[in-house]
């Protein structure tokens, strides 16, 4: 736990101190790096023989759940990237 919150923190001050430039690769190197992290987790979960021998214990409800925290977070990421937006306009 004290190695992520040290990287967060290292990330806070070079962001800090880069804030002068604008650095318009960053949002571009987020996206990717997002993208390879669900690809992992995906291999992660596709290799792992325990999750699809559990899948019918899983039930409806934990689908349900899954997919209406991934909606939420889909709508809450476009709404703040348009209250973003909005601003710099």
């Amino acid at each position: 736990m004290l190695i992520i919150i040290s990287f967060m923190l290292a990330g806070i001050a070079v962001g800090l101190m880069l804030r002068r430039h604008k650095a318009a690769w960053t949002g571009h190197a987020v996206t990717v790096l997002i993208w390879i992290l669900l690809f992992m987790l995906g291999l992660s979960i596709g290799s792992n023989d325990r999750v699809f021998a559990s899948i019918g214990t899983i039930g409806l409800q934990a689908a349900a759940i899954g997919t209406a925290a991934t909606i939420g977070s889909c709508a809450a990421s476009w709404l703040l990237w348009k209250l973003i937006k909005g601003r710099e306009a």
